[in-house]
């Protein structure tokens, strides 16, 4: 009789590491963030990390500057969150799809991971870690996230890697 084999490795941790690795492409000096869409049947995926929209010039003094009025942007008027840029590029429809992404969802991307109907969001870094990061904390606010998210129907679950 035929033995089948098992999956060598376990596959959220797979994209996990994947949405981990992707995250060093990312120019912020402070928070490098990586996010992972899957597909339903695992055969599509798109890449997300934060930066600035394509068109615009990375100057150091934007991603340097947080609170700075005297220069013309802040790092916050410009970064797309590395969750915006992988629904972006998925170029289609992600109903259903899959996130994996470095650190818990901020209320802004929960609002368009709830608009676009994904099925599950996993994440690796905790809310504690993330609260002592976060510069603009009126963004963060990880307790409505989880809210918005149970009345969506959208599963989050915390993947921590050893």
């Amino acid at each position: 009789m035929l033995k089948k084999l098992s999956k060598p490795y376990d596959w959220d941790k797979c994209m996990m590491e994947m949405a981990l690795t992707i995250s060093k492409m990312s120019k912020d000096t402070n928070t490098k963030t990586g996010a992972i869409l899957v597909s339903p049947d695992k055969s599509t995926i798109s890449i997300g990390y934060n930066g600035f929209p394509v068109l615009v010039p990375d100057y150091e003094e934007w991603w340097e500057n947080r609170d700075d009025e005297n220069i013309t942007f802040i790092k916050y008027d410009l970064i797309n969150h590395a969750e915006e840029n992988a629904i972006s590029q998925a170029k289609q429809p992600v109903k259903d799809w899959t996130l994996y992404v470095t650190h818990y969802p901020c209320l802004r991307c929960a609002r368009r991971i709830v608009t676009e109907q994904l099925a599950k969001v996993y994440y690796h870094y905790d809310r504690s870690h993330l609260l002592m990061k976060a510069n603009n904390k009126d963004l963060m606010q990880p307790e409505k996230v989880q809210s918005l998210f149970a009345v969506a129907g959208i599963k989050i679950e915390h993947l921590s890697l050893k």
